[in-house]
């Protein structure tokens, strides 16, 4: 049995979402024609930094992060994943131009500061626990809707050393079930030979489809937030990396 592992990274490698926070509300202001530009937490207001943290878990991709400021700013009604649904049809249109600058915010603030834009992370310690001990054992891939420059950027200070062709991103503009079934293909594998691991059930459920074996993350931002899956889920909830250790075939 050849085992694949396939990693989300936001939410399961890392905590990003005060920097998600920071570059959303810098292509805010650059979507409303303003210049202004913060690059530190503390020119936040502190209730909008709370109310977007309290529910990032929502968030699917860059996109979600229009509605989900739209709603810490002018909200007043609880928002859940029926109510962002609604905000991305309704404001289709806004979101769509508010997704490049959201990026173009984001290599604004790395550019400017590297260290400044790392320091606005957090690597999770539950990923590290079990890290050690599948790296380099089978070959592991990143699937996200993070950018690829940000990602290498990890790749490389934080020594995953993930090759290069094994990070898909949100430049390739495919669905996470897509890569799925690509990686499936081109490995050369069963489908439940493909480990997949995300914090968000929407991406679970769609890797789900291809066959593949897929574990939540509950450390990540549904988790903290204190929610669990649906119960239609079945996706295999882990607390830590090192629980796939379980799962693998022996060696």
């Amino acid at each position: 049995m050849a085992i694949v592992l396939a990693l989300d990274f936001d939410g399961v490698v890392c905590d990003s979402v005060d920097e998600c926070l920071i570059s959303a509300c810098n292509a805010w202001n650059a979507l409303q024609g303003s210049s202004s530009r913060i690059s530190t937490l503390e020119e936040v207001e502190p209730h909008v930094a709370q109310r977007f943290r309290q529910h990032r878990h929502l968030a699917r991709n860059a996109p979600d992060f229009w509605p989900l400021l739209y709603w810490t700013l002018t909200g007043d009604v609880v928002l859940d994943e029926s109510e962002l649904a609604g905000f991305r049809m309704e404001y289709a249109g806004i979101i769509r131009r508010f997704e490049p600058r959201f990026f173009a915010a984001r290599e604004e603030l790395r550019s400017n500061d590297p260290d400044r834009w790392l320091a606005l992370h957090r690597n999770y310690p539950e990923f590290w626990d079990g890290w050690d001990q599948l790296q380099g054992k089978q070959p592991t891939h990143i699937i996200t809707t993070k950018d690829l420059k940000s990602i290498e950027y990890f790749n490389r200070v934080w020594n995953l050393d993930i090759p290069a062709e094994n990070l898909w991103t949100n430049e390739q503009r495919l669905s996470k079930g897509a890569i799925a079934w690509r990686i499936i293909a081109e490995s050369d594998i069963l489908p439940d030979e493909l480990f997949f691991v995300d914090d968000h059930p929407h991406h679970l459920q769609d890797v789900a489809a291809s066959g593949a074996r897929c574990f939540w993350a509950s450390w990540g931002y549904l988790g903290t937030a204190g929610h669990s899956l649906p119960e239609t889920s079945t996706a295999i909830p882990i607390t830590r990396l090192a629980n796939l250790l379980t799962y693998l075939p022996p060696a």
